[in-house]
Parts: C-alpha cells; structure tokens; sequence
C-alpha cells in the first residue's frame, strides 16, 4: 500500500510539473506573440508614413507640373473628393479650380493658365504634325503613288471620329457660314462620344469684347465651356504654323496625329 501512495505521489509531482510548464509554455507564447504584433505595428506605421511622404512628394511634384501651389492642389483634392468627382472623374486640376473659383478674379487667373496651357498643347501637337507630313514626303519622294493628300482625300466617307479626339475649327467672326457650322458642331459634341471641340478665332484686331459677343450670339452653352469639352481661343497663329490655310478651316485631332477633314468625316 505504501508503494503505490509513493507512485500516486510521484504521478502527481510530474503532472505538477508537466502543468508549470505548459503554464510558462503559453506565458512564453503570449509574449512572442505579444514582441510580434508590436513588431508588425511598427512597421506598419513605417510603411504608412513612408506612403504618405510618398503621396505628399507625388502630389508636389504634380502641382509643380502644372504651375499649381501645394495649396491649391490641396483645394483640388477637395473638390473632387465631392460630388463634383462623380459628375467629372478625372477632371484636370485647372478646370476644377477655375469651374469653383471663389471670385472673378480668381476664375480669370485659371482661365488665363488653362488658355496658355492649351495653345503650347495644340502648337507643340500641330508643330510635329506638320514636321511629320516632312519626313513622310522626303521618304515617299520617289513613290508616286503614295501621296498623303490623296490617301486623306480617298478615305472612307461618313463619321470617322473617335472617342477622345479634338475637333479643330479655325473661324473668322465676319464669316456668316461659319456660325451655323459652329452651332451643327457644339451640337455635335454634345451628343458624347468623348468628342471635343477646339474653336480658334483668326484675326489679329480681334478684341476680346467681340469675341465674348459672338459667342454669346452663337449661344454656346456655358457648361460645355465650363467642363473644356468646348473651348473659344485666339489663333495666335496656329494655323498659320500649320501650312498656308485660310479660315474657315477644319481640323481633327486624332491618337496625336492631326489631319484636315471635312463636316462629313465628323459626322455632319
């Protein structure tokens, strides 16, 4: 009987044991576990920090681009975090902030920017075109039959626009004709299919005052001007820095490459 009370005894001494160190077992888990998780939080909050110094450096450098103020980015951020992001995704930081300006002057400064913004874009894209129709006639010199007048002329007829291109339409504001073809293509344009129309008045005396009266008399609705899809210009001699044309003249602005087209090519 003693022996077995010794060997109970001894039992009960080892699962003591056995239970201890189970105990300091788990306690030892809990804290690696506790070491770990301290660990992945820290390097979370690097991770963070590092993107958010990342987006702050990205946003900078896209203000910079674009001639903008971290500030005014900001205010950019902001408004397209509203509605106005629904309605526009994807809206370009000059129009948004001149569309919600605080006052007159301020819309005027976006305005101004946009307007500069737009004549380097359309110059720069006419200046490569016109460079382009060079090359392409210096390595067709000897091939007749390859004439790029010709292949723009013989082209399918009927709509040939795409989505996103730019309708170029170069007027003078005593051409009475060229009125009704402003009004056919804002009609156009506001049909979708991402279209956009680009309209530049040619003429030197120009004054401002007479082109705020044309377009009002060819009533070109405000939001199509306020959103870009439309936009009244000065030449400045664009067209003339594409080749010898007279106004009117019609233009489409396709994958960066621009051509001479006519009503019927966009649609009209």
């Amino acid at each position: 009987m003693l022996l077995n009370g010794e060997n109970e005894e001894s039992i009960n001494q080892k699962l003591r044991r056995v239970i201890l160190m189970l105990i300091h077992l788990v306690i030892a888990i809990a804290m690696a576990a506790l070491l770990f998780m301290n660990g992945v939080e820290e390097v979370l909050a690097d991770v963070n920090s590092e993107v958010k110094h990342s987006t702050v450096i990205e946003s900078d450098s896209r203000a910079n681009s674009m001639g903008l103020s971290s500030e005014e980015m900001s205010r950019y951020e902001t408004i397209m975090s509203g509605p106005r992001g629904l309605w526009s995704p994807g809206l370009d930081p000059i129009t948004a902030l001149g569309v919600y300006a605080r006052d007159a002057e301020e819309r005027k400064h976006y305005a101004k920017i946009a307007a500069i913004q737009e004549l380097d874009r359309v110059g720069k894209e006419l200046a490569f075109q016109k460079a382009y129709d060079i090359e392409i006639r210096k390595l067709t010199v000897n091939q007749t039959a390859f004439d790029m007048d010709v292949i723009r002329s013989s082209k399918n007829s009927g709509d040939q626009t795409l989505p996103g291109d730019r309708i170029l339409y170069f007027v003078s504001l005593d051409c009475k004709e060229c009125d009704v073809t402003v009004t056919k293509l804002v009609d156009r344009v506001k049909k979708g299919d991402r279209l956009s129309l680009d309209i530049y008045i040619v003429g030197a005396d120009t004054s401002k005052d007479e082109i705020q009266e044309w377009a009002a008399r060819i009533a070109i609705p405000r939001q199509l001007v306020g959103s870009r899809v439309v936009t009244i210009n000065r030449d400045n001699g664009v067209l003339s820095g594409y080749g010898e044309y007279d106004p009117p003249m019609l233009m489409r602005l396709s994958n960066g490459s621009i051509s001479n087209v006519s009503l019927l090519d966009v649609g009209l």
